[in-house]
């Protein structure tokens, strides 16, 4: 079964700033994650969110191994250094409603079918 991991981004602090850093160092970080089946990153147009981004794994163990990757690692320091950086709040959630029974504080359910999804190995600092 193909599993989601979704990242909703609130609003950042310095829009110009963080855009700059999402496209030259953040996206470029996510085709060198192990086991990666696709990824779509996009814009809102209107609501909570500033932007939403999906990391398509096969499986529960491709999202393990990917993410717990250093590739994947590097993805995960950098997101902390852009909500540091930017102030924009970062939530993960599998897409499936399944997925890792994990919790971090930072991370919080916005909808009853999304599961609030933290990653496998190290932290978002």
């Amino acid at each position: 079964m193909t599993i989601k991991v979704i990242a909703l981004w609130g609003a950042p602090t310095d829009v110009d700033g963080f855009e700059k850093e999402y496209a030259s160092t953040h996206l470029p970080l996510v085709p060198g994650i192990p086991g990666l089946k696709g990824a779509i990153a996009s814009k809102v147009l209107d609501g909570p969110y500033y932007r939403v981004a999906e990391l398509i794994f096969e499986d529960q163990d491709g999202l393990q191994l990917g993410l717990g990757s250093e590739a994947g690692q590097k993805l995960v320091a950098d997101s902390g250094r852009l909500q540091a950086t930017y102030g924009a709040k970062l939530e993960l959630f599998d897409g499936g409603g399944r997925g890792p029974q994990l919790s971090h504080a930072r991370f919080g359910a916005c909808s009853r079918n999304l599961k609030p999804l933290t990653l496998p190995v190290g932290s978002m600092a």
